[in-house]
């Protein structure tokens, strides 16, 4: 015990001498770590203190590497025209730092080593003397790239004055065996190879005589050589789904791997329209280096390419360590238009770089972004209000002109909830040069407690109505035993119809004869599976009365409209949902197995008008015609049109069958 008593105080005193010595260095040196805000620093070093050991030495400064013999040069002899100088030069290291060297050579070389890979001495965190092969490895590459680009000067002269060029290195001598900075110039004639930068400025020089570094009042390393792998890419475009006439922002990218920038890089972002119908298959990857980008796009796309261009093109740019555009700036930007392509086309946008890494010379292309031609189907309401006891919601499209259009009603537009884009007064009709709420909202009704025409306050009209009960307007009636029937058929000679149908029923094509007017009652759903007309000339003959109309009155609890039908002249009166056009429901409602109830534009796609009043709990619009290019934008996909002749016949039908009756009577005084 009493000797680890005595070993503690001695320790303690061995590490306050070194300190303590340190200390002093720094104070005769002004370059040890001590005393480093101080002093003029280099690869982390103070001017005459060791890059490996921080000790200092009052030795005469000597070589870095020992001369050669029978020569007066510690370097030998590297042409510019030499099959392979970097070769010969990290071999000259590499026998220099190998067991055969002295210590002299094997510090230096290791040192030459270090300070051009920008290794700083206070960081070498056990490096030692010995370069491992991944250094080597590292500094063939950074020479390699640095000769490649002719930024060395293998045996030159400086030339000119220093100009400051007094940084310099020098070997401490055996004592410490460690090479340190010092202030001393370099002669302008002496023999050195020059090490520069992409700029040609130079980053520094190391002498032939004596192997030493000098630098410009610095030791700029040689920069890492071209390690990197681009990666181009689209961002999503939105809208996904966008009108003919749709302006877009297309933004093109790329990520990059690797510890280096790039080097200069051909750049191009490429427009591909895929046909209706066509899926893309391109698909990232590389093609030949010298291929034109349509020509290799066409190639891999399956179902062929409508048509292919370049959007934006670019070269010589340099992407940094992580794939950024210089100065922030993305040249690549690309402001699109889905022009007059028809619904279905794809318009495709591929990102493609050339080289996309340091290892290659090939383009390299994205992943396709694409967004889909569609069409927002609109609705008009000719002759009449659209009234709803929920809200109404609809959409807008706005063209490149920057005119908007949308559904709309010729008349009021009243909503217990909220209207949306749903204009009054046939505001889009033709198109609206001002999107504002209050332009297409003249005649929208609403509750909302003051003058504005806010977005949120259009709407919102409380009525305490409910369906009529247009069966009851027609008692009684004939049971219909089929479940298909022609209405025009159901009554032989003008007059009136009216048939009960317990269960479903299909109407097939219809063309109703003068006089006749039919009124069916279901209890099911009936399935409009034709075209209903009215007999639009009276045979030939001017109508001269309302008598002489002829009207169907459908009244049932579901109606459906096949896609194929493109006119019906009927009052269509459901307790629960008008669907427009048949998208599946009824077989999903029926079967079991899976049916598909979605919407596309080869479905559902003919123009639907219905001439008579709609009632109904909901309203399905089904319909996906019009809403075509430029000013077919507004074309709708249903019109219904409330036309005189519904009025005319029900005033003809007042005149044989209608009544006022008295519910009581008060009275009043004679004044009054």
């Amino acid at each position: 015990m009493y000797g680890i008593k005595r070993l503690v105080p001695t320790k303690m005193i061995v590490v306050l001498v070194t300190v303590l010595g340190l200390a002093v260095g720094a104070v005769a040196f002004n370059g040890s770590q001590a005393n480093a805000a101080a002093c003029n620093m280099v690869l982390g070093r103070c001017l005459g203190s060791g890059y490996f050991t921080n000790s200092t030495s009052g030795a005469d400064p000597g070589k870095v590497l020992h001369i050669l013999s029978g020569s007066k040069r510690a370097l030998p002899i590297i042409e510019n025209t030499d099959p392979n100088p970097v070769g010969e030069f990290i071999a000259t290291l590499q026998n220099r730092n190998s067991i055969l060297g002295s210590t002299q050579d094997r510090t230096g070389s290791a040192f030459i080593v270090y300070a051009m890979l920008g290794l700083n001495g206070d960081s070498l965190g056990g490096r030692t003397t010995t370069v491992s092969w991944a250094d080597w490895a590292d500094l063939t590459d950074r020479l390699d790239d640095l000769n490649s680009k002719g930024r060395i000067a293998w045996r030159t002269t400086l030339g000119h004055a220093t100009n400051g060029l007094c940084v310099n290195a020098y070997y401490q001598g055996d004592g410490t065996a460690d090479d340190s900075f010092h202030s001393e110039c370099v002669s302008t004639d002496t023999k050195v190879v020059r090490f520069n930068d992409d700029n040609g400025n130079m980053m520094f020089v190391i002498e032939y005589p004596c192997a030493n570094i000098a630098g410009n009042n610095n030791i700029t390393p040689l920069p890492p050589a071209y390690n990197y792998a681009l990666t181009p890419f689209v961002s999503p475009i939105s809208p996904e789904v966008a009108e003919p006439d749709t302006a877009f922002t297309v933004t093109p990218y790329v990520t990059s791997t690797g510890p280096t920038k790039s080097r200069a890089t051909t750049w191009q972002l490429t427009q591909v329209v895929l046909p209706p119908g066509t899926n893309p298959t391109l698909v990232a990857g590389k093609s030949p280096a010298g291929d034109d980008s349509c020509n290799y796009l066409r190639s891999i796309q399956t179902g062929g390419v409508e048509a292919c261009a370049p959007a934006t093109t670019g070269s010589g740019t340099v992407f940094d360590e992580h794939g950024n555009w210089p100065n922030g700036v993305n040249p690549a930007l690309y402001s699109g238009n889905s022009g007059e392509y028809s619904t279905g086309h794809k318009i495709c946008y591929v990102f493609s770089v050339k080289p996309n890494s340091s290892s290659d010379s090939q383009w390299f292309y994205s992943a396709p972004s694409c967004i889909v031609i569609g069409k927002s189907p609109k609705v008009q309401i000719w002759g009449s209000d659209i009234i709803s006891g929920g809200s109404i919601q609809t959409s807008t499209s706005h063209n490149i002109s920057g005119a908007t259009f949308g559904s709309w009603s010729e008349y009021g537009v009243f909503a217990s909830g909220t209207i949306i884009g749903m204009a009054s007064g046939s505001a889009f009709s033709g198109g609206l040069s001002s999107a504002s709420v209050c332009d297409y909202s003249t005649l929208s009704f609403t509750n909302a407690g003051n003058s504005t025409c806010t977005g949120d306050q259009i709407g919102g009209y409380v009525s305490s109505r409910s369906l009529p009960d247009v069966a009851a307007s027609f008692p009684g009636g004939t049971a219909i035993g089929v479940n298909s029937v022609i209405a025009n058929n159901l009554i032989a000679a003008p007059g009136t119809y009216i048939g009960i149908r317990d269960g479903d029923l299909a109407l097939q094509p219809s063309d109703l004869a003068p006089g006749k007017s039919v009124i069916l009652k279901v209890s099911g759903t009936v399935t409009i599976a034709g075209n209903q007309t009215y007999n639009p000339d009276n045979n030939g003959h001017k109508y001269t009365s309302g008598s002489q109309l002829p009207q169907l009155v459908v009244v049932a609890s579901k109606i459906v409209i096949n896609n194929n039908v493109t006119n019906v002249d009927a009052w269509l009166v459901a307790s629960g949902v008008v669907e427009t056009c048949n998208t599946g429901s009824l077989t999903y409602q029926l079967s079991s197995s899976p049916v598909d109830l979605r919407l596309t534009s080869n479905k559902c796609n003919n123009q639907l008008t219905v001439n008579g009043p709609v009632i109904a709990n909901q309203l399905w619009l089904r319909r996906t015609a019009g809403s075509g290019p430029g000013v077919a934008s507004g074309d709708p996909a249903e019109i219904f049109n409330l036309r005189p002749d519904t009025y005319l016949w029900l005033y003809a039908r007042s005149l044989t069958g209608g009544h006022i009756q008295t519910v009581y009577n008060t009275e009043l005084p004679p004044r009054l």
